[in-house]
């Protein structure tokens, strides 16, 4: 399995265009006008919560009489009268799904437009908020990530910029699929062609321009160790070997970046973001690093049991990390060429 990044496949660009150092580039729409009172969203949660809980008793009904229409159409001689079962029950199926989907659509907009920024200000400064952006093509291809798989398409959403002690950060949740055709031919010879869709990667994908030439050309990615390629480095922290690999065209310059502390920061990290993590140092001055984390930010799925502090004490926990990361960097005096 190559463990490269595939650049070589057909690029979609995102919405926003690449990131730049220095100051930050006015690229997305101003959120402060048209913002929601708190009230507004309240009510629209509480509205939302009502159409959910509605909408879970809908749904189990509808399943259980999919289900019996299932078994009766197994039947021999009865599939007609159980396709009609099925149909009266798959109906309320697909209107409380579309139902409960927008009410969690109409959450989120609220949200993006009163409670996330806000969450978002009270942690990074200039910060320029867009959940329909994400993170260029340019740069999740210009990393060279190491990943055990290939993509071809990139989506993503709840594009991020801002700063931090000095340092830029640019982030946004990604979803890498790879989309491959192939043919099957039959004992006739009749062929078909089949389109297979897997979604490698969901989680959050992380730049930090630190605005000065870093040791080493790095990059550090969780693997099972049969999988990995001969020319990683080994470091003296056997816990680290074990969990992850290390390529760097140096390894004299590796351990500028990959000192104790930074190993143990690597693994403590890991462990919180509850996925598995890759990371790219690049001389120029950049950190990426990408979480598989399965899941998108800022997502309002809970909403039964969530008021709006539950949220905002999520919503601040979930760019965490983001802070705690350039609080370690910034700490490690080796990490940067002097």
């Amino acid at each position: 399995m190559n463990l490269e990044n595939q650049s070589g496949a057909e690029e979609r660009k995102g919405t926003v265009p690449a990131g730049g150092s220095g100051r930050l580039p006015d690229y997305a729409a101003d959120r402060t006008e048209g913002q929601v009172s708190e009230t507004e969203l309240q009510r629209t949660i509480a509205a939302s919560r009502a159409a959910s809980g509605k909408g879970k008793s809908i749904l189990t009904l509808g399943a259980v009489i999919f289900a019996v229409g299932l078994i009766i159409a197994s039947w021999e001689g009865a599939f007609f009268i159980g396709a009609f079962i099925m149909i009266i029950g798959g109906i309320p199926l697909l209107k409380r799904s579309s139902a409960i989907s927008k009410a969690k659509s109409e959450v989120k907009d609220k949200l993006s437009k009163s409670v996330i920024p806000e969450v978002l200000s009270s942690v990074f400064d200039g910060v320029q908020y867009d959940p329909d952006g994400r993170i260029s093509d340019d740069v999740i291809h210009g990393t060279h990530m190491f990943f055990p798989f290939h993509f071809t398409d990139i989506d993503g959403s709840d594009l991020i910029r801002g700063s931090y002690r000095g340092v830029n950060i640019e982030m946004s949740d990604i979803t890498l699929t790879e989309v491959r055709e192939y043919t099957e031919t039959d004992d006739d010879g009749n062929t078909e062609t089949h389109t297979q869709t897997s979604v490698h990667f969901t989680g959050q994908w992380l730049t930090c321009d630190f605005h000065k030439q870093l040791s080493a050309d790095l990059c550090v990615f969780e693997s099972n160790r049969r999988m990995r390629p001969r020319d990683l480095i080994e470091t003296e922290n056997e816990a680290f070997n074990q969990k992850y690999g290390v390529s760097c065209s140096s390894p004299h310059d590796a351990f500028y970046v990959l000192t104790p502390h930074m190993m143990e920061y690597i693994m403590t990290m890991d462990e919180r973001a509850g996925g598995k993590t890759y990371l790219r140092f690049l001389k120029e001055g950049k950190v990426h690093v990408a979480v598989n984390s399965g899941r998108n930010h800022f997502e309002p799925d809970n909403l039964e049991d969530a008021g709006l502090d539950a949220l905002r004490h999520r919503f601040r926990n979930e760019v965490q990390y983001v802070v705690d990361l350039i609080d370690a960097l910034l700490k490690e005096e080796t990490l940067y060429q002097r």
